[in-house]
């Protein structure tokens, strides 16, 4: 979702200027990059007060929920284009992302200490953080191909990012 949105925000048309665009990438990574300085350390506080398995579960949930949001957003995208508003739902969607994520991540690694015994940390800590890695780098590239696929439908690429959310979601479960 992140990568589409920062794709998507390289021309956003000006209010009031029927041909001029801004590119707003910078503003796209500010809404994602700013949660993690407000929030993170709510994050941390609440998995030190919490049981981390519910805070990674109440993450998760949340994460279906924004990524249905995203379908909205991507929705109002193929039926309007890239119009002012649809730009500002797109970027709060983004900032939602980025909350969830600073709250998502003190639990996520905080938890592997108490979900595992010693002896399994190290190859668990290391298979996480390859898996994580791994998830921002096919993120990363299949933005610009769902973008070429689906920019008249792309809330299917919304599709897609709510079935991985709704995968995790159940993962946690286990």
């Amino acid at each position: 979702y992140k990568q589409l949105v920062f794709l998507l925000f390289v021309a956003v048309p000006v209010a009031g200027h029927s041909s001029a665009t801004r590119d707003l990438q910078g503003v796209a990574l500010l809404l994602f990059s700013l949660p993690f300085i407000l929030f993170s350390g709510v994050g941390g506080y609440l998995s030190d007060r919490y049981r981390k398995w519910t805070v990674i579960l109440t993450c998760k949930v949340a994460e279906v929920a924004i990524m249905l949001l995203a379908v909205g957003g991507f929705a109002a995208y193929s039926a309007a284009g890239m119009t002012p508003s649809v730009a500002v739902g797109l970027g709060v969607v983004l900032f939602l992302m980025g909350t969830h994520s600073a709250f998502f991540g003190p639990s996520k690694y905080g938890g592997l200490p108490e979900f595992f015994s010693s002896r399994h940390l190290a190859p668990v800590n290391g298979l996480v953080l390859m898996t994580t890695f791994l998830a921002i780098i096919f993120g990363s590239g299949l933005a610009g191909p769902l973008l070429d696929w689906w920019r008249d439908r792309l809330w299917w690429a919304a599709i897609v990012c709510l079935w991985i959310a709704w995968v995790g979601s159940a993962t946690a479960l286990v």
